[in-house]
């Protein structure tokens, strides 16, 4: 707990005995809607008799009054909340008995009027005489089509009411304190009345009006401007109160537009909380402390006891002294006591001497005495000054950064959005379309190419397509079924056998778990040494196999389009020699397994294209936008969008075609004459179906051994083909890998081929051909081209609409950094950030 003199700046004199207020008004300090950025604050050295109106220095007046020019800017609607001060409670909790005592008007009394929307009171310095300003804030609109019983769910979390693009309409200007309580009242009936204008409901005009309204609760704000020589510079918000039952059962969405309305208010970090509770009714009633409480607001909030007076002495005492001292229901800036007298009648220099007076008797003299720090309006003004530094200290730099970022981001949407010309549309449209044209050839002809253009992006899915071709190729199944070995007794023994499949795919290998473990190892340096090189190369499958794709187009291509079975060639090879395919004596059931080897290169080609034109499609897109981007709101960018496509979907057909026939052709005519680089892959091919057919004959030579022999154990290095026998299959091994070598010649040329034929057909067409096809389907060479550009580039209502509204935030953002380089030049705040102990 901290004294008096903690509590209270130096220089300031707080008197307790009555009659000892000045009757100006004593809360300079009191400030809510703090939002300004880049200052800092200085304390001046006040006189020992300042009235508590000076408790913020002049630079400190400047920034409070920025904030306040920022507000009324406009600068929260573009979502940058401003520091603010909200009070908030349950209805009838004295609330607004403590705005007036803070604010010193009167505020109305009537039933329906007084707390039925946000007020949002601005007080100010000025050196002319007292003035108010009453002005409509209307941020909502009303749609009575939200059926308020629940049948239709509310598009908003404030039911019936819609936002849309705030409107500020002056109501009044008054030049007397009188005027305000009644002038107060028909503005909150204007507002409560959004059916109806506002015109109808200012004093003097509204003769004819009745006092009703359509509505019980409006978002839209009353704000009331006040300014006077000596006046503080701040600003605060007096919220609708909490309510826990609507009058009728159709108006239950009240509750929930009250509620969500204060937690819309409160819920901003800078934004200080003064909940006010009646000491007529127990803390624990207060469903105002609840919202608080859910929102996460108990550290930003001030605690505001009210009526006192009606406080029995022993009633609730231990409950009161122990939310004053933090005990229960803590608050992050504790409580405070006050009295306001409800009399209009009263001045406030008088109700200020009254409330002096209570608490220097009775029960806060002596039981609650030492909470006396804690008790007065002038006490919270002093505390609510404190927080005001601090806020703005802490406020500035982020609301800067904050408006500067904004700013940045509206200008960046403008240059898309620039004015629509009005005078030589056809050569501008035509030089645009010169810088599109660049940029293709730029991009298709190699010259600007980059990591990420489009031929380089194209060169991946070519690659995809060739390993898609790969990894599909056929292959042969090593073994066969009915395989059997009569082993000779006289082999030594010793060691174990490898088990490696080598290039080929294997599946009927009758091998125990244990055996295959026995038979790990690789004693045969021949053998390894041709396994090595069969499968080390970047072809065979066990690279292939680590091998990843490129792009994701590919991926379903993935294992061998074709499996052949040893006995299956056999049964094929039937045919006797014809020339055709070099190599082997029976080349008609080569050409067979040369034909069924490619029958599934349609699909890669299909995806192949695909992919083409979907990356060519996307690249011309992407280049229109880039050069067209202020105009795509245009008929003239539809118009372009949809000529590239009819232009691609016209090349497209003819190109397709085009790879139809190449693939027929492969899989009608097996043919190359490319001899050496066919007999070299057949002999690689032969070599590696050789080695692996021999690893698969010895090991199962081994394993019928073993049925016959037991335990005795063989050396696999020193059996030979003389002791396995020789191999029936040879002739099969050698056809496959004459096909394999065929497959490997035929699919390297059918990938150029594929690729040849996509840049003759697409890439060279879009460089050369696309930018005649644009103007031709503009019309450009017409001779009413002039009116037929204007028509084109003729923007739309909404970008209209969006350009004019960027146009009105740009120039509020400008004007708001304007204030705020003022306030920047303000000095920093000597010594310590000021806190205020609960």
């Amino acid at each position: 707990m901290t004294s008096k003199e903690d509590q209270i700046p130096d220089g300031l004199d707080v008197p307790h005995s009555p009659g000892s207020y000045s009757n100006r008004f004593q809360g300079a300090t009191f400030n809510l809607m703090l939002s300004v950025p880049l200052g800092t604050v200085t304390e001046i050295p006040l006189d020992e008799n300042a009235d508590s109106i000076d408790l913020i220095s002049h630079n400190m007046k400047l920034m409070v009054k920025r904030i306040q020019d920022l507000r009324h800017l406009g600068i929260e609607n573009n979502g940058l909340p401003l520091p603010k001060i909200c009070v908030v409670g349950d209805q009838s909790t004295g609330k607004s008995s403590l705005i007036e005592g803070m604010s010193e008007i009167k505020v109305p009394r009537s039933a329906g009027t007084c707390t039925r929307c946000p007020m949002e009171i601005n007080l100010s310095e000025s050196d002319s005489p007292w003035t108010c300003r009453v002005i409509l804030m209307k941020k909502y609109i009303y749609d009575s089509s939200v059926m308020r019983d629940g049948r239709r769910a509310p598009r908003k979390l404030l039911g019936p009411w819609i936002e849309q693009e705030p409107e500020e309409m002056l109501f009044m200007t008054l030049s007397d304190k009188k005027d305000v309580q009644d002038t107060l009242k028909w503005a909150q009936l204007a507002t409560l009345n959004p059916g109806r204008s506002y015109k109808e409901y200012i004093p003097g005009e509204n003769l004819e009006t009745e006092e009703e309204y359509q509505v019980k609760f409006s978002p839209n704000v009353v704000r009331l401007d006040i300014s006077a020589p000596r006046f503080p510079n701040l600003s605060f918000y007096d919220l609708p109160g909490v309510i826990n039952q609507p009058e009728v059962d159709d108006e239950k969405y009240l509750v929930s537009l009250v509620e969500n309305l204060v937690k819309d208010y409160i819920k901003a970090s800078n934004c200080i909380v003064l909940l006010t509770i009646p000491m007529t009714d127990d803390a624990t009633n207060s469903s105002a402390a609840k919202l608080v409480r859910n929102a996460g607001a108990t550290e930003r909030t001030v605690g505001v006891l009210t009526k006192p007076d009606r406080f029995q002495y022993g009633e609730g005492y231990e409950q009161w002294a122990d939310i004053l001292s933090g005990q229960k229901f803590a608050f992050g800036h504790g409580y405070f006591v006050v009295k306001n007298n409800p009399n209009p009648l009263v001045d406030h220099a008088h109700a200020r001497e009254e409330e002096a007076e209570f608490f220097s008797a009775g029960a806060f003299n002596y039981e609650l005495s030492k909470f006396s720090d804690r008790f007065g309006t002038r006490n919270l003004q002093a505390a609510l000054s404190k927080l005001l530094l601090k806020q703005i200290q802490e406020s500035l730099p982020g609301i800067v950064k904050q408006i500067r970022q904004r700013a940045e981001a509206v200008e960046a949407e403008l240059l898309t959005l620039p004015d629509p010309p009005s005078s030589n549309v056809p050569y501008i449209l035509c030089d645009k379309l010169n810088e599109f044209n660049n940029i293709l050839q730029a991009n298709l002809s190699g010259s600007g190419a980059t990591e990420d253009s489009l031929l380089k992006e194209w060169v991946k899915i070519a690659s995809d397509f060739r390993f898609a071709l790969l990894r599909t190729r056929p292959t042969l199944r090593l073994t066969h079924a009915n395989e059997t070995f009569q082993p000779r007794l006289d082999v030594v023994r010793l060691g174990s056998v490898a088990t490696d499949d080598g290039d080929c795919e294997i599946v009927h290998a009758q091998i125990s778990p244990s055996k295959r473990k026995q038979m790990s190892g690789e004693s045969n340096s021949e053998t390894k040494r041709l396994r090595i090189k069969s499968a080390g190369g970047s072809d065979s499958p066990a690279a292939l196999k680590r091998q990843n794709f490129l792009t994701d187009r590919f991926n379903r291509f993935e294992a061998a389009a074709r499996t052949f079975e040893l006995e299956e060639i056999r049964e094929m090879n039937s045919n006797t020699y014809t020339s055709g395919v070099p190599g082997l004596a029976d080349p008609q059931t080569i050409e067979r397994m040369n034909r069924i080897s490619v029958d599934h290169w349609k699909g890669p080609l299909d995806e192949f294209l695909r992919a083409t034109y979907e990356r060519m499609g996307e690249f011309l897109v992407e280049q229109l936008e880039v050069v067209f981007l202020p105009y795509q709101r245009t008929e003239l960018y539809k118009r372009l969008d949809s000529i590239i496509h009819e232009f691609l979907g016209s090349i497209r057909k003819g190109h397709e075609q085009a790879a139809e026939e190449a693939y027929k052709v492969e899989c009608a005519n097996p043919f190359t004459i490319a001899v050496s680089t066919y007999r070299r892959a057949q002999k690689e091919a032969l070599d590696m179906f050789r080695t692996g057919r021999h690893i698969k004959r010895v090991r199962a030579f081994l394993e019928s051994y073993e049925s016959v022999n037991g335990q005795r154990k063989l050396d696999p290095s020193k059996i030979t083909e003389a002791d396995i026998g020789e191999d029936e299959f040879s002739k099969e091994i050698e056809i496959m890998a004459a096909v394999r070598a065929y497959y490997e010649v035929a699919s390297d040329r059918f990938v150029d081929t594929a690729c040849q034929v996509s840049y003759a057909r697409l890439f060279s067409k879009c460089r050369d051909d696309l930018r005649r096809f644009i103007e031709e389907k503009l019309g450009i060479w017409d001779g009413n081209f002039s009116e037929k550009c204007i028509d084109l580039m003729a923007e739309d209502l909404p970008r209209q609409h969006r350009r004019r509204v960027l146009k009105k935030e740009q120039e509020k953002l400008r004007k708001a950094q304007e204030w705020l380089r003022i306030a920047e030049r303000v000095p920093e705040a000597a010594g310590e950030p000021m806190t205020i102990d609960p």
